[in-house]
């Protein structure tokens, strides 16, 4: 079993994809599969071959459910793990689920830097992007007292460490799902909630599961 969920393509017009497979065999591996690893894969823009992949993955199952390309063309991928042993981390495993995020060197042939969240029970890294003034941003939700709560994260361009900069709860479930930022550095947040008491909402909760926009700005 195989799942590709992510994807970005380079400045080069090669096609980035990330995901999480069950299988030892993906094509052009550059490393060995543990299981149920998160993989990466870079193809040619005629999508016509892997060029190369790599394993994301340690003891436990692993995830990459976020990737992104930076304008001079570092792959950055963010996920979820239970494996306390991804290799190239610098710091500890939160424990239970944590979520990551990773910097691959440009032909895949390895991991160059991890960064565990440290958020024990962090729902992984769903989305990132990378802002015009080199910062990281990562989201993702965790739970705590009986509800998921929407979490932003924030590293350096060295990766030296992962800062949980913005929490947003309420009295029922909250998930971020996507993150993205305009010209002006404000960032959009988007995700679903069971919580009818958001903060600086400008209309009424619907009920059941309902989406929302969030606007930021750091």
């Amino acid at each position: 079993m195989d799942e590709a969920s992510t994807m970005a393509i380079s400045p080069d017009g090669r096609i980035c994809i990330g995901g999480f497979t069950w299988s030892r065999d993906i094509p052009e591996a550059s490393d060995l599969y543990h299981w149920c690893d998160g993989f990466v894969a870079l193809i040619d823009k005629d999508l016509k071959r892997i060029i190369r992949s790599i394993y994301i993955g340690g003891e436990n199952h692993d995830y990459v459910e976020a990737l992104v390309v930076s304008p001079g063309g570092k792959i950055l991928v963010g996920g979820q793990t239970e494996s306390p042993d991804l290799p190239s981390a610098v710091n500890s495993y939160g424990g239970n689920y944590d979520g990551f995020i990773a910097e691959l060197s440009a032909n895949l042939e390895k991991i160059n830097r991890l960064l565990y969240s440290g958020e024990k029970n962090l729902d992984g890294v769903s989305s990132m992007l990378i802002s015009r003034n080199g910062y990281i941003y990562a989201v993702g939700s965790q739970k705590e007292k009986g509800f998921y709560r929407g979490v932003l994260l924030r590293a350096g361009e060295d990766l030296r460490s992962l800062k949980r900069i913005y929490e947003l709860k309420g009295n029922g479930d909250i998930y971020f799902y996507s993150i993205g930022a305009s010209k002006n550095g404000a960032l959009f947040l988007t995700g679903m909630t069971s919580a009818s008491d958001l903060p600086g909402a400008l209309n009424s909760y619907q009920g059941g599961c309902d989406g929302f926009l969030l606007k930021l700005f750091y």
